[in-house]
């Protein structure tokens, strides 16, 4: 058991925490990221960062897009031409449970197809 004191304006506070509920604590707030490599083939995201091992699944992810894409969290691929299109200066988007983060796609609509896609999620 750790112990911290603290004097605030003559009051004293005492916090009783112990070590192990502190790093379980720490360990649940802990997201995960990852960048996509956005081409001409719909990718989505890969399953240990909405699923990594050892640790509570992801519940919310927020994706923000490099260079503009097209994306669809129903299952199916979007086109280059089909899609949600989703640019560098939108605010990102939401994906609001693990459900919907795993089902995800995205595609490059550029001229040369390339772009980056940053996700980040939290349990």
């Amino acid at each position: 058991m750790g112990r911290w004191r603290s004097r605030v304006g003559g009051v004293v506070v005492v916090s009783v925490l112990s070590v192990g509920a502190l790093a379980a604590a720490a360990q649940e707030q802990i997201g995960t990221f990852e960048s996509l490599s956005v081409a001409a083939s719909a990718v989505g995201i890969t399953s240990t960062i909405t699923n990594p091992s050892g640790r509570t699944q992801m519940n919310v992810c927020s994706v923000q897009a490099e260079q503009t894409v097209r994306w669809r969290a129903d299952g199916t691929n979007p086109t280059a031409t089909v899609g949600t299109v989703l640019t560098p200066t939108m605010d990102p988007i939401a994906l609001p449970n693990n459900a919907v983060a795993r089902r995800f796609r995205v595609i490059g609509t550029g001229p040369s197809t390339n772009a980056a896609v940053n996700v980040t999620c939290y349990p």
